[in-house]
């Protein structure tokens, strides 16, 4: 079999992605949980061997409760043409490409790089890319 044919017959990769979903929630959680991880240095550092396992229950419930404000969406690769004809279905819109002439002319008064001209219009290519490489979600872009 050809390097070539080897490439085309496997499978498309796929990668779990965790998605906010409680970001006030995550907050509190990852207080919570910085506090309980500084409660356990503590604990060490004292030598309380009763506090230290005291601290850690209280790490991994804070843990487990930051765990439960993202969901994961196990997301697969599009083909190429598909990635394509997404991009063509959002251009960036006359506004986005105003926005970016007027950085790229600030850029070059800084002498800066100028930042690339956008390629998909942000608000809806996303969620249409989601929709296309979410495997289980089922959702639209309109739900995303």
């Amino acid at each position: 079999m050809s390097q070539r044919e080897r490439l085309l017959s496997r499978a498309r990769p796929q990668a779990r992605y965790r998605l906010l979903v409680d970001p006030d929630g995550a907050e509190r959680a990852r207080s919570r949980l910085s506090e309980a991880q500084s409660a356990v240095r503590r604990a060490r550092i004292a030598g309380q061997p009763d506090q230290i396992e005291a601290a850690q229950r209280e790490v991994e419930a804070a843990q487990r409760e930051l765990d439960a404000c993202y969901e994961v969406i196990l997301l697969q690769a599009l083909p190429p043409d598909r990635v394509e004809r997404l991009i063509a279905e959002h251009p960036p819109t006359s506004e986005q490409m105003a926005t970016a002439k007027t950085e790229r002319d600030r850029a070059r008064q800084r002498g800066d790089e100028p930042p690339p001209w956008p390629s998909w219009n942000d608000e809806t290519f996303r969620p249409a890319l989601l929709a296309e490489s979410a495997v289980e979600a089922g959702m639209t872009p309109d739900d995303w």
